[in-house]
Parts: structure tokens; C-alpha cells; sequence
């Protein structure tokens, strides 16, 4: 059996069809996508529709319609290729409709992932015979194998994490100062899919679990990775309400046991109250951060802030009702004081204290204040007296 080198050699209506499944199905798109190359197809109307497809693609993270494609066309100088590039459009409209479009699409990714394997089989021959690397003929055959795989959120995208991040995002990150800390966030595993969910029946049973199972095997692989990365991994995820439960904690989340296991610290945020102005409009939120599971330091503790829609968390305000919890100011009415870096009485009001902050000696002055006090006494060895309990978990 004879093995085509170019989709030409499919024949006409083949490419044709397969420029149909380029813009009407984005998750084909999207599996193609790193391995299309233009110069596998017959004739410069279908490469300039490629390439037009995939730089499309690239910028929008969408198909092209016809609508963008006449625009483009008309951008065109070449008289001929701007006709046959018009000849080739009509003939896609014909076959939009056409019920051999999943062959087209298993028959073209099939011949792509092939060009690539075969493209890293002549580059590892050609390392063996110039120096000999193991290491890096594994990693390009291993690239290969894994060309065209599909991208979904739910499996792949964590299956795959170490390959996906391990290589680009830490790297890219870290090549100016290589001990630079990186954080990525992942919002949000409650949203997240499996492959599984989505080509389920939602009245058939089994899909449900999928999540589960997948980040099971997952985490397994991605915190080894984050140690040796020095990585903070943050995700977030949703409350599920446990239902006939009437003693203990009501609440779970999604995705399974494996991550609440495998965290050093879960935070659970709760919605505590309102904030309104004098119309008595709501204007924000008074909010709680309680911490239910720690291994970097002692767990059960709190922070309560206020989120305001427009501008965000009141860092300063947070800021002030600390140094007040812990008696770093004194209060007398609507009055603050306290001592300054200068050692000076500062007195003020609430409306007076993102003014003050705004003195960068001042600033750190209260910062180092508060440090000492919520942070750096946590370093001394904690005996049982030393542990304060307090009756608000049932929240």
C-alpha cells in the first residue's frame, strides 16, 4: 500500500472537504491545529486558506466564517490565486452539509500525526549519528506520539499537566532570574470537564464519577512536579451541599477526595454580610477566608475583608481592622491612635487611613507591625496551652 506524502493525493473534493471541517468544527480545529501545515496541500488556493484559517485561529481562538474570508480575499493581489481562491470557497459551501466529514477529519488528523512522527524519526537519526542524545531523541519522539492529541479540559488537561506546563509556562517564566517563584491558578476545577461527561447521556449512569478518577491519577504526577518546580498550585472549586446531612459540616466540594488530600491548605471563603452606601444601595461584601486544612502553619484560623464590586478587595481597611484586633491602635470613639515610625503619636480617623498609607515609611512601619504579631510568632514551637480553640466551625 502506497503512503501519500501531500492531502492532494486524497483528490480535490477530499481537501475541499477537509477546508469544511476547518470552519465549521473548532474542537478539530483545535487538535490540528500544532501539527496543520500548509505545504501538505495541493495547490496555493487551499495553502492560502490554511494559513488564513490558522492565523485567524491563532489571534481570535475561533473558526473563520465566509463573512471573514470574502474580507480577507479581497486583500488579495494576485488576480489568480484570488480567483481560484474564490472558485475553492464555492465549492466548500456545496459540501457543508456533507456526512463524510468525520472520515475527512480521522483521515486527515491520521496523516498529519504520521508526517509528524516521520519528521521526528529523521530528526533523532539525525542526532544519533552527530552526537549521540538519548535524552533528547526521547523527547522529540515522545512529542510526536503525543501530536494531535485532543484537547480536553477535563482529561487531558490535567493527565498532561507536567508535559503542558513543566516545559513552557515555569520555563518561560524563569528564564530571566531562574529562582523566581511561579504561581499558576486554575479556575475552575467545579467548571472543568471530562472527555467522558462530555460525550455522555446526562440520563446514563457512570459519567458523574469521571472527574474524580481523573484528578485521582492526576495529582499524583502534579504534586511531585510542584515540588521539584517550586510551584504554587491554586485551584478553585465550588460548594456542594451535602444533602440529608444533619450533624457535622454540610458542605463539600466537587472533583472528589484526591485534592482536599493532597492540598497543604484549603481555604473556604463565606459571604458574612452586605456593604451598602447612604442611598442604601449594595455596594459590596463583607467576606470571611476560614481556613479548614493547613501543613505550613496552624490551621482553623480566619481573616474577614470587604470586596467591593467596583474597586476590588479594601486591602487598607483589612489592614487597619487587624492592627485593631490586635491592639496595634487604640480606639476612643471614632478616633484612632497609635505611634509612627518616628516613634510620634499618629491620630486619626477611619476616613483618614488609605491617606496615611500612602507615606511609604509609614506603610512598612505598620506592615512590620503586623507581621510581628499575625506572622513571625508563628516560627516559635506552639505548646497545647498555647492554642486557642474557638466554637465557629460549624459554620
Amino acid at each position: 500500500m502506497n503512503e501519500q506524502k501531500n492531502i492532494s493525493e486524497y483528490g480535490f473534493n477530499f481537501q475541499v472537504k477537509f477546508i469544511v471541517c476547518l470552519i465549521t468544527d473548532k474542537l478539530f480545529l483545535e487538535q490540528i491545529y500544532d501539527i496543520l501545515d500548509e505545504k501538505y496541500l495541493g495547490n496555493d488556493a487551499f495553502k492560502w486558506l490554511v494559513k488564513e484559517i490558522k492565523e485567524h485561529y491563532s489571534k481570535y481562538k475561533k473558526v473563520m466564517t465566509m463573512d471573514v474570508f470574502k474580507v480577507q480575499v479581497g486583500g488579495v493581489d494576485n488576480d489568480l490565486l484570488k480567483q481560484n481562491v474564490l472558485d475553492t470557497l464555492r465549492e466548500v459551501v456545496k459540501h457543508l452539509e456533507s456526512e463524510e466529514l468525520d472520515y475527512i477529519k480521522d483521515k486527515a488528523l491520521d496523516f498529519h500525526k504520521t508526517q509528524v512522527l516521520k519528521d521526528a524519526i529523521l530528526r533523532s537519526a539525525q542526532i544519533l549519528e552527530v552526537d549521540g542524545d538519548v535524552e533528547q531523541i526521547k523527547v522529540i519522539v515522545d512529542d510526536a506520539m503525543k501530536a494531535g492529541m485532543e484537547r480536553d479540559i477535563g482529561h487531558d488537561y490535567l493527565e498532561d499537566f507536567e508535559e503542558r506546563y513543566s516545559e513552557t509556562i515555569v520555563a518561560k517564566i524563569r528564564e530571566s532570574d531562574k529562582d523566581k517563584l511561579v504561581t499558576i491558578l486554575v479556575d475552575s476545577l467545579a467548571a472543568a470537564s471530562t472527555k467522558v461527561e462530555m460525550d455522555s447521556d446526562f440520563d446514563k449512569d457512570g459519567w458523574a464519577t469521571a472527574k474524580a478518577i481523573v484528578i485521582s491519577k492526576a495529582m499524583r504526577k502534579i504534586t511531585q512536579l510542584i515540588a521539584r518546580q517550586r510551584v504554587c498550585l491554586i485551584f478553585t472549586n465550588q460548594l456542594r451541599q451535602k444533602l440529608g446531612v444533619m450533624f457535622g459540616d454540610p458542605w463539600t466540594t466537587s472533583g472528589g477526595k484526591a485534592l482536599p488530600f493532597h492540598s497543604s491548605t484549603r481555604i473556604r471563603l463565606k459571604n458574612t454580610g452586605q456593604i451598602k452606601d447612604k442611598k442604601n444601595n449594595t455596594i459590596g461584601m463583607k467576606m470571611r477566608a476560614q481556613v479548614i486544612k493547613n501543613r505550613l502553619g496552624p490551621p482553623m484560623r480566619h481573616a474577614d475583608f470587604e470586596l467591593y464590586f467596583e474597586t476590588g478587595i479594601d486591602d487598607d481597611g483589612s489592614w487597619l481592622k487587624v492592627m485593631k484586633d490586635h491592639k496595634l491602635v487604640k480606639q476612643g470613639g471614632s478616633w484612632y491612635t497609635m505611634n509612627n515610625h518616628e516613634d510620634k503619636e499618629v491620630k486619626f480617623q477611619s476616613k483618614d487611613w488609605s491617606e496615611l498609607l500612602k507615606d511609604e515609611e509609614f506603610r512598612s512601619h505598620c506592615y512590620d507591625l503586623i507581621c510581628s504579631k499575625v506572622i513571625l510568632k508563628y516560627e516559635k514551637n506552639f505548646g497545647i496551652d498555647d492554642v486557642v480553640i474557638e466554637e465557629e466551625m460549624s459554620e
